[in-house]
């Protein structure tokens, strides 16, 4: 008896020495999110490229490289992260970022800030997805594979806090420094996510032995392949394409309003030193909102909700386009940002409800891919209505033909395909539970 007891005891310790490596691997992702959503540069982003010499248009042409890098090197970084691991790709992916903000420091052209908005996409796209991987697969090294909804909820609130605390820095150190500062100011916490990242133990292992001999075009071309097969299966069929699509014109509705947001407190001419507080005011609404999803889409189902919240969206875009107080555009911005916070969780979770385990992540990727080719596409557009016609025409147009479409097309597709979705409480977490972790493959 005494030695079957020394046995279990010497077993469960190297059980726990075993998995303590892993059980790190989550504090440590925690960790990186949030140093990497330690952005003091991003409230003041758009003024900064303004004094620079650009105008709206040149802005909105800026950021579109970010978009088209994070398309072009999606599915390569996916490679990346398959092939050589995730660390590696985190590793790389903050190295990036600390270019980035130099980069951003640093520049003082169209072209200089272009090729900036460049290492971001790549930055990103190495990061996407990336970092749940780690996340899921540590947990469920530990045998904690259960709890994984509640590290991603932690991650989260984590990442949403920070940038809602270097919100505040940065706007002080803009308005008290200079705003170069908080550009190379945030390389810091980005170079301590890279020393973080190095401390990671890789998750991932090849598939098989003969994945060592695919080639990186081979790689792409497979992806793009597999993901065409599953625009074909689940998009077009009617099954789960009206609440993908809608979701990728209301994520790109906000992210539209992220560019719009600092030339309108510009022009109702919101003091410098309080963009920090606005931007923060903004991000934890997001935060906020969100925990009304579950309600939504519960009492209306998915479609019914998100067409609630495009109308919402439209409705906001044209407040947006009218008031000219300080206060009320800060406000209205918040409740713009009602669609991001309820809207993403509830698409995220019809993938998660409909989608096949084998199609859910690349899914996940397609929205994500399709989001950005479509803020791409809409970019120069709204871009050339705000410098021609002014930013109050910008926003009631983008309300108009992105948050009013979003509807529009729900409201014809179940007019097709009525739509069962209204679920309760228990359910949608389920469901939650058991796909909200992205991962790579």
């Amino acid at each position: 008896m005494e030695g079957d007891a020394e046995a279990t005891e010497g077993d469960h310790r190297d059980g726990t020495e075993l998995y303590a490596p892993f059980q790190g691997n989550v504090r440590k992702v925690q960790a990186v999110r949030g140093l990497r959503m330690a952005l003091f540069g991003i409230p003041v982003v758009v003024e900064y490229l303004q004094r620079k010499g650009m105008g709206v248009e040149d802005v909105f042409h800026v950021k579109a490289v970010h978009s088209l890098a994070f398309v072009l090197l999606e599915l390569p970084a996916g490679y990346v992260s398959d092939r050589f691991g995730r660390k590696p790709a985190i590793i790389v992916s903050c190295a990036c970022g600390v270019l980035y903000w130099t980069a951003m420091g640093a520049a003082d052209t169209k072209r200089q800030f272009q090729a900036a908005q460049f290492l971001l996409g790549m930055s990103d796209s190495l990061f996407s997805g990336t970092d749940a991987a780690v996340l899921y697969e540590s947990l469920d090294k530990c045998g904690n594979k259960a709890k994984a909804l509640h590290g991603e909820s932690q991650a989260v609130f984590i990442a949403q806090a920070t940038e809602t605390l270097a919100s505040i820095l940065g706007g002080y150190v803009a308005s008290h420094v200079s705003l170069r500062s908080t550009m190379w100011l945030t390389c810091v916490p980005y170079t301590f996510a890279m020393g973080i990242a190095l401390t990671l133990v890789e998750t991932s292992g090849f598939r098989d032995p003969s994945h060592e001999r695919y080639s990186l075009w081979h790689a792409m071309g497979q992806s793009a392949l597999d993901l065409a097969k599953v625009v074909k299966k689940d998009l077009v069929n009617l099954q789960l394409g009206p609440e993908v699509l809608a979701g990728v014109l209301l994520g790109t509705t906000t992210y539209t309003a992220v560019w719009l947001f600092q030339p309108l407190w510009k022009r109702a001419g919101l003091a410098l030193s309080v963009y920090g507080w606005a931007w923060a005011g903004l991000n934890s609404s997001v935060a906020i909102t969100a925990l009304t999803a579950p309600v939504l889409e519960a009492y209306f189902g998915t479609r019914q909700a998100l067409i609630y919240l495009g109308i919402w969206g439209c409705m906001c875009y044209f407040l947006l386009g009218r008031v000219k107080e300080h206060l009320a555009l800060v406000l209205v911005g918040c409740a713009l940002y009602w669609v991001r916070g309820g809207g993403g969780p509830i698409v995220t979770n019809a993938i998660n409800r409909k989608a096949t385990p084998t199609h859910r992540a690349s899914l996940l990727s397609a929205r994500s891919m399709l989001t950005q080719a479509c803020f791409l596409a809409w970019a120069p557009i709204i871009g050339f209505v705000s410098s021609t016609m002014g930013l109050s025409w910008a926003c009631m147009v983008t309300g108009l033909v992105l948050s009013l479409g979003a509807s529009s097309m729900l409201v014809s597709f179940t007019a097709l395909c009525p739509d069962n979705t209204k679920t309760d409480h228990k359910s949608i977490e389920d469901g939650e539970a058991v796909g909200l972790i992205e991962m790579r493959h």
